[in-house]
């Protein structure tokens, strides 16, 4: 008898605890504009989706009593009038176009919970100024794509991997910082460079290329707009393809003797107010220059090879008048011959002083051919009045012969 009471009693705490798990579970239902699905990889959910019209979210550590790892690939796309969105430090990862065009959201705080951001996670976010990532992050991945409003980024130290097509149309981007703890890479005026090979692997509007740098890294300023005055010191001897594609340089970008060759697609669709290769550029190679706009080239003496269609490129792509400087007696000069006669263009010598063994200002060949006509102008009148008083003297002889 006593057993069964026993074994009643059991039941009933038994049955009871059921009871207090569930209403644990129902206290714990979630009431907001998110979507979650169970992990079948872990123990935990995941956020799949987000109401559009949602403006303000916080994201729950647990769901039905579990934590919440992850946040789906493109949960939040969309969500145009989103402003502001907490994360739980139970959150891992953040997959691909997560956030894509929330062009409402202003600023994000990434927990130290969040060891993976796949590409495109905050794509297009124009309007998001303010950005802390997390400190266990080891990839950024393409991350910001038209992100046009943020300013500043800060890299953690455990960061490894950069991609190269980075920060792609962060227009206002002008401040660049990575943590001084970092093994992989430091920042130094607005630049990220490779501890380990000194390539420069990212620039910003506002960089100043330090010395030191080896070389200028693939894609390193894609896209990059509203650069001024770009010098690159001579301890960079490569510039890798792609380097200044669709940069927008509003002053004069030198480039030094050291590097001597220009590689494919190095400057394409750029668009440059003035551009100096410098004594020691031997080589512009095929495409280097495809659809670039460029107000003022100057080509050195020390070329040897030039991309027969580098003039037809920037042609085709620039209406405004464009000027090329060469030295005489070169081959760039042999060269741009078979330019002589495209409108559009002004091929301009550069006057070699000999004394001071520098170049001087350049000469335009327009102002020399009007300079060389107005003297011819001159001879020929001067010519002409010489044989007019000449007549006129051989008439009045004639006439006082005829006299006597």
């Amino acid at each position: 008898m006593c057993k069964k009471i026993v074994m009643f009693l059991f039941a009933i705490a038994f049955i009871s605890s059921l009871f207090g798990v569930s209403q644990a579970f129902a206290q714990e239902e979630y009431e907001g504009p998110l979507t979650f699905k169970m992990l079948t990889y872990s123990n935990g959910y995941a956020v799949i989706s987000c109401e559009k019209d949602a403006t303000e979210v916080v994201i729950p550590e647990t769901y039905n009593g579990r934590p919440v790892y992850e946040i789906k690939r493109e949960a939040f796309e969309g969500c145009t009038l989103l402003t502001s969105v907490v994360i739980p430090d139970t959150v891992e990862c953040i997959s691909f176009y997560a956030f894509k065009d929330c062009v409402s959201l202003t600023s994000i705080v990434i927990p130290d919970s969040v060891k993976d951001i796949d590409r495109g996670a905050f794509q297009n976010c124009t309007a998001l100024k303010d950005v802390k990532l997390s400190k266990e992050l080891t990839m950024i991945t393409c991350i910001f794509d038209g992100c046009v409003s943020l300013e500043s980024i800060y890299i953690p130290a455990r960061v490894r991997s950069i991609f190269s097509d980075e920060f792609i149309d962060c227009t206002s981007l002008r401040e660049i910082i990575v943590d001084a703890d970092n093994p992989y890479y430091y920042s130094e005026g607005n630049c990220i460079i490779d501890r380990q090979t000194g390539v420069l692997v990212k620039g910003c509007k506002t960089s100043v290329i330090p010395d030191g740098v080896t070389a200028i890294g693939e894609r390193a300023f894609w896209f990059v707009k509203g650069m001024d005055t770009i010098v690159i010191p001579d301890t960079v001897t490569e510039i890798g393809s792609q380097a200044f594609y669709d940069a927008e340089i509003t002053g004069k970008l030198t480039i030094p003797g050291s590097i001597a060759v220009l590689p494919e697609d190095s400057f394409s669709s750029s668009n440059i107010n003035e551009l100096v290769l410098s004594e020691g550029v031997t080589t512009i190679a095929e495409d280097s220059f495809d659809g670039a706009a460029i107000k003022k080239l100057t080509l050195p003496a020390s070329l040897e090879s030039i991309d027969e269609d580098l003039i037809v490129q920037l042609q085709v792509y620039y209406q405004p008048p464009m000027t090329v400087y060469y030295l005489p007696g070169t081959y760039a000069e042999e060269y741009l011959k078979t330019f002589r006669s495209w409108g559009g263009v002004t091929f301009a010598q550069l006057v070699f002083n000999t004394e001071e063994s520098e170049t001087s200002a350049p000469v335009d060949e327009q102002d020399v051919q009007s300079e060389n006509d107005n003297t011819y102008i001159s001879i020929t009148l001067v010519s002409i009045a010489v044989i007019i008083l000449c007549t006129v003297i051989s008439v009045t002889v004639i006439k006082k012969q005829k006299q006597k």
